[in-house]
């Protein structure tokens, strides 16, 4: 919502930016995809500015991009909390059987 009501500053943004707006944008999607704001306006900004084709691969690499970031840190996070031994135990905490 925070996104939507500034699309036009962004969008201008963008558009200002010149070869660099695509590049901007790529960067936008892994730093929003850690916040609960949307990437939409991004993509509807881009297939506007760049065209239904150009602007559908950048938000396809930027969006693309920020999952592989994402499942690389839940990965890190896993192993941290030791996530494995407290899967196998059951709501009480006790051992589940092997058998």
């Amino acid at each position: 919502m925070l996104l939507s009501k500034y699309s036009d500053n962004i969008s201008e943004l963008l558009i200002k930016s010149g070869p660099l707006a695509p590049v901007i944008a790529f960067i936008l999607y892994p730093l929003l995809a850690i916040t609960p704001i949307t990437t939409d306006p991004i993509t509807i900004i881009m297939g506007i500015t760049y065209g239904p084709l150009i602007g559908t691969l950048i938000a396809f690499l930027g969006n693309t991009t920020a999952a592989m970031i994402e499942y690389y840190f839940g990965l890190k996070i896993s192993k941290i909390t030791n996530f494995e031994k407290i899967k196998q135990k059951n709501a009480f905490g006790f051992q589940q059987n092997a058998g």
